[in-house]
């Protein structure tokens, strides 16, 4: 997925993902293990950080919920991905409506 094709799935519909490092994306790799909430929340804050965004957890531990720039609550679950050449664990960030709490 491009840069574009990211921010447009963030902004407008207020989910996204976020990959993992290969050991922890792709079953078929030599070391792979399960991530834990540990390495899924160093991911998210590795994601901040190269998109130059600011990020508060307020759960560190499944199921795992952060605030972005202040303004949008997430909640982050890791899922499976299923695409031509792109199958593997990544972390799928949706977006908290405030009338769903």
């Amino acid at each position: 997925m491009n840069k574009i094709q990211k921010w447009w799935q963030k902004k407008f519909s207020g989910n996204f993902c976020i990959e993992l490092p290969d050991e922890y994306c792709y079953i078929t790799e030599k070391n792979f293990c399960m991530p834990t909430s540990r390495i899924m929340c160093e991911a998210i804050e590795a994601y901040s950080k190269q998109s130059k965004e600011k990020i508060v957890f307020e759960n560190r531990e499944k199921p795992i919920v952060f605030i972005l720039n202040d303004i949008c609550r997430y909640t982050a679950t890791l899922q499976m991905g299923y695409g031509r050449g792109n199958s593997g664990y990544h972390i799928a960030c949706k977006r908290i409506r405030e009338n769903e709490e």
